[in-house]
């Protein structure tokens, strides 16, 4: 009776019911399938928005949910209390005759739809290849790569052949267009996080040949976020940061801010986490055989004063602007990583001239009088956070012992 109950309650509201007899343990194997299924499953079947999983056993319970977020692409998952993003993307691949004739013995079909599920709160997970279930073949990109996958019986491996290199080529290509859609306002740099980790020896050969095809869609693209607006730009036409000068090593995150006059597109510091700079850098090696060149810390810092020196060299006010943000910028340096580095002729002195900022040739105001001494410009000095860095990097007023230093060396040397 308990069971014709059962039926009755789920005529309700159950467009069609399936009644089975089960040998004995399966109800507890079942309960155990239900806390495992993947929710993320409902990614790929379009026409299910809601998953209500029941059994006797109430812990087994679950309700999964997938709503879109507007037309991007964007959808969330919710299973019970975990939320999680995904962005979605689907290609129907119409199979070339030599894929067809390498594809399963009992398939027909003339396309196959291809999907990439990146989960963009969690891009550093370890991809996966699915085949609407996860198989156990890992996925160098970011997220799940979805598609009806030539397999092995137990469909947990991909197997070699010209349809599933036919297939990777085309997901390669869907993941390229869509990896961009990643980048946001805040975080230029997240769809870095997506790219292939590293190669490691225990990679098969489907997952080298996804890197391979990968690498060669993005090749010319604009991927490499701008530090000042985050527009994403080719990487030959993007500079550098030095070495020292990471997130990973304590630099002030405004340090990073390499705010100049336009005249060079420098990477953003969201791009410079170990993780992020390693992919792009493998990127730009699969792209110029050579490795991301980094810029030295003068060279960078004197960027910051290059359109003052050049393109405004008689504008003082736009001199004393550049050579202001530079200064501070020198400052924000650890003395642990700018000690003993040329930091570049940034300074602007009194009478106009670039200097670098070296306390042993140049001085703050109000000291000993020399007219042989570089003098800080005024302006400069008037601006108390200005001042704090000029002090930072070790200038002070010029002493009677600050001068003899300064000529010692040029009256020694005369005969």
């Amino acid at each position: 009776m308990e069971a014709h109950s059962t039926l009755l309650d789920m005529a309700r509201w159950a467009n069609n019911i399936v009644r089975l007899p089960l040998k004995a343990g399966a109800c507890a194997r079942i309960a155990e399938q239900m806390r495992n299924f993947p929710a993320e499953f409902l990614l790929f079947v379009e026409h299910v928005g809601m998953l209500d999983l029941q059994t006797n056993e109430m812990d087994a319970a679950r309700v999964i949910t997938c709503d879109r977020e507007g037309d991007g692409g964007l959808w969330t998952l919710i299973d019970g209390e975990t939320k999680t993003r995904w962005l979605v993307a689907k290609r129907i691949h119409p199979l070339s005759q030599a894929a067809k004739d390498d594809s399963r013995s009992l398939d027909n079909a003339n396309e196959v739809p291809i999907y990439w599920a990146a989960p963009v709160d969690r891009l550093n997970d370890t991809g996966k290849f699915w085949a609407f279930f996860p198989t156990q073949t890992t996925s160098p990109l970011s997220g799940i790569l979805n598609a009806p996958w030539k397999t092995n019986e137990d469909r947990q491996n991909l197997l070699p052949g010209v349809y599933n290199d036919e297939l990777i080529g085309a997901a390669a290509k869907m993941a390229a267009d869509m990896l961009l859609r990643l980048s946001t306002q805040d975080d230029p740099a997240r769809h870095l996080d997506a790219l292939p980790r590293r190669r490691e020896a225990w990679d098969t050969e489907h997952t080298n040949h996804l890197r391979r095809e990968l690498y060669g869609n993005l090749r010319g693209k604009p991927i490499a976020p701008d530090q000042t607006t985050g527009e994403l730009c080719e990487l030959g036409d993007i500079s550098c940061p030095p070495a020292e000068l990471t997130p990973d090593r304590g630099v002030e995150p405004a340090a990073m801010l390499h705010l100049t006059y336009g005249t060079s597109n420098w990477l953003h510091p969201r791009a410079l986490t170990r993780n992020r700079f390693s992919r792009l850098n493998a990127l730009h090696q699969d792209s110029y055989s050579f490795p991301i060149q980094r810029a030295t810390i003068s060279e960078w810092l004197e960027a910051m004063v290059e359109y003052p020196k050049t393109r405004a060299r008689r504008n003082e006010e736009i001199s004393v602007v550049g050579s202001t943000h530079a200064v501070k910028v020198a400052a924000m340096i650890p003395e642990s990583i700018r000690g003993g580095k040329r930091l570049g002729e940034i300074l602007l002195t009194s009478d106009c001239r670039w200097v670098a900022p070296d306390p042993n040739a140049v001085w703050l105001s109000g000291g000993y009088d020399s007219d042989a001494s570089a003098v800080v410009h005024p302006r400069l000095e008037e601006d108390p956070d200005t001042l704090d860095a000029l002090r930072k990097l070790g200038l002070q007023p010029a002493s009677s012992t600050s001068v003899f230093k300064e000529y010692a060396p040029s009256l020694l040397a005369r005969p």
